[in-house]
């Protein structure tokens, strides 16, 4: 499933940050997929920055688009992702942005 950034920075405008690769974008991901949440999104049922999970469904809009990620964390909840903006940036009186997803694949992470 691909789960590309979304972004405003297509005019001739050239906004660094929007294809920075040290910017978090998450290509693609499918349903199984080890996961990690990359910001605090509900505390109470333990999505917090570094929680771990597995991605357990798609939820998408009309034109087929994903719109929510469905994560079943490692600590029993069930909890539904949408996309966030992570920053603003305003040129010449235009802002700009960049969301994605809050989460990143974690088949390789380990705590110590």
């Amino acid at each position: 499933m691909s789960t590309s950034m979304q972004t405003n920075a297509d005019d001739a405008v050239t906004v660094e940050w929007a294809n920075s690769p040290g910017f978090h974008e998450m290509r693609t991901i499918a349903v199984g997929c080890p996961v990690m949440i990359t910001k605090n999104v509900d505390i109470r049922n333990g999505a917090v920055n570094g929680a771990f999970g597995t991605v357990a469904k798609f939820e998408k809009n009309g034109q087929n688009e994903v719109n929510r990620i469905i994560v079943r964390l490692d600590c029993g909840s069930e909890i539904g992702l949408n996309r966030t903006v992570y920053e603003r940036l305003y040129v010449h009186g235009k802002a700009y942005y960049k969301s994605t997803f809050p989460l990143m694949r974690a088949f390789a992470i380990t705590g110590h």
